[in-house]
């Protein structure tokens, strides 16, 4: 009976340090940024701006010829700094790129971390980017890694050129679910995160990157993604591990960059026409 209320009472403080702690679970910020645009060789543009609650955040606009400026959200570790490898492919696209830190990374501002808050994060960053005169039909949103459910998001609420996922789960719920089997995640969940449910509403055209080997997030989620997402879509296979996939497949993944981004053009021309 002992070893039985001790097991029930053991299980019960896990189930209470994932409920309290899933933020530190989720998000993993750096503050200090080690590597800023001009040091490898871009011009940007400082950033700053205020979330919906008032949280003052920071960014990097890196602007190219291009019309086209792809927003940017990153993934749970780092800050902007950590990012700047994507920021260089993007301008060596001819895409400009805006980089943003939600609340704790970085330069922005310590605050309380929710889902409704990281997601007016989000949203603050397209409102700013709209105020530098860049029309919706000019702007990428991209999301990798845990930055996918908020571009998913961001999307659904805000009509973009189109929609870019990388390595991205279908719902937080389904990978809770896949790494925590013996915790009741569906009802200790805090963050939700339906990114399925997101891209469904978005009307955009949507490319979806996800590595066949991908440790962390099995590349069923990605097929999840690809079918709900609206036409038209493509869904990328890429090879490598979780977080260095498109570095590990560069070739291919420039490559279907350029063909995407001539698709969306082609897109854009046909509607322009009609």
């Amino acid at each position: 009976m002992f070893w039985l209320i001790a097991a029930i009472l053991i299980y019960g403080v896990l189930c209470l340090v994932f409920y309290l702690w899933q933020a530190r679970l989720l998000f993993r910020p750096i503050r200090r940024i080690v590597l800023s645009p001009d040091q490898i060789g871009l011009a940007f543009e400082e950033a700053e701006f205020f979330s919906r609650d008032g949280t003052r955040l920071h960014g990097w606009l890196i602007p190219s010829t291009s019309a086209t400026t792809v927003l940017f959200c990153h993934p749970n570790t780092g800050n902007i700094g950590h990012n700047l490898d994507t920021a260089l492919f993007f301008h060596q696209l001819g895409l400009g790129v805006f980089l943003f830190d939600y609340r704790c990374y970085g330069n922005s501002v310590d605050a309380l971390m929710t889902q409704e808050n990281m997601l007016n994060d989000c949203q603050a960053a397209w409102e700013w980017l709209r105020g530098r005169g860049v029309s919706p039909e000019n702007i990428l949103i991209m999301g990798r890694s845990i930055g996918g459910p908020h571009a998913a998001w961001l999307a659904s609420e805000n009509q973009a050129l189109a929609l870019i996922l990388e390595g991205t789960f279908s719902s937080l719920a389904r990978i809770g679910r896949e790494h925590y089997p013996w915790l009741p995640t569906g009802l200790l969940n805090k963050f939700t995160y339906p990114t399925e449910e997101w891209v469904s509403r978005c009307r955009c055209p949507v490319m979806i990157f996800h590595s066949r080997q991908d440790e962390v997030i099995g590349f069923h989620h990605a097929e999840k993604l690809y079918e709900v997402a609206s036409n038209p879509k493509v869904l990328i296979p890429l090879m490598g591990n979780h977080n260095d996939a498109f570095l590990q497949s560069e070739e291919y993944y420039k490559e279907q960059w350029v063909r995407f981004l001539g698709l969306i053009a082609k897109e854009g021309k046909h509607e322009s026409d009609t």
